[in-house]
């Protein structure tokens, strides 16, 4: 999946290999991004239509298509894209966004979120940005150590808010803590956190370094 983002528009090509004709969900959700234009192999798509959930899926035919969808960026400072089918690999090109649940590798999570950088924004380009109605996204933390022959850590973080909306954050590992539950991305110190529209929990277990002193700060975030 290759993806780039600007101001004006969201443009993302896939390149999907099928043995049989099937059906395949699209990176989109009715209400944060949907596209004004879907290609396969350079023509006009045929075979779309819109699930329950918002989810635009697509039906190509056996073989290697080229899939190419285009739409205006959303008047939002934040949206989610849902992959329900992750890409093998995902490039990101973006201007004036911040895309979340990428890595370095091109490894993606479930979904993907973008947010809005306005402090690049001309006074001259100046344009009314439209909220999301949904709260933002509220959650507790809760660390449970194990203190035995083997220090230990359980984190769970618990979604507050109601769902239907996606969670990105950033949660802090505590001094001396290594995280063992495979799959949960770390970067500068903290675990990525990404929880999915209808997903009420997320938990990771880790070794813990003996010290003499164990000191339990809670950070001051916007989150």
């Amino acid at each position: 999946m290759q993806l780039s983002i600007n101001d004006r528009q969201l443009q993302i090509n896939l390149e999907v290999h099928a043995d049989q004709k099937l059906a395949i969900p699209l990176p989109s959700r009715y209400g944060q991004w949907f596209p004004d234009q879907v290609k396969v192999d350079n023509a006009p798509a045929i075979a779309l239509f819109r699930s329950g959930q918002g989810i635009l899926w697509l039906e190509p035919e056996q073989g290697v298509h080229k899939i190419s969808m285009k739409g205006l960026a959303p008047a939002l400072n934040k949206f989610t894209l849902p992959l329900k089918l992750k890409p093998g690999r995902v490039t990101v090109e973006n201007d004036g966004w911040r895309v979340e649940g990428v890595s370095e590798h091109g490894r993606s999570d479930g979904q993907l979120q973008f947010i809005r950088i306005t402090e690049h924004k001309q006074d001259a380009e100046k344009q009314t940005i439209i909220e999301s109605g949904n709260l933002p996204g509220f959650v507790s933390v809760e660390r449970t150590l194990m203190l035995g022959l083997d220090w230990q850590v359980r984190t769970r973080v618990n979604r507050i808010t109601s769902t239907g909306s996606a969670i990105v954050l950033n949660v802090p590992l505590l001094d001396g803590e290594s995280v063992t539950t495979p799959g949960i991305k770390i970067n500068d110190n903290t675990v990525l956190v990404n929880m999915a529209a209808n997903q009420r929990s997320w938990s990771w277990q880790s070794s813990l370094a003996k010290a003499e002193v164990i000191t339990l700060n809670a950070p001051i975030t916007e989150q």
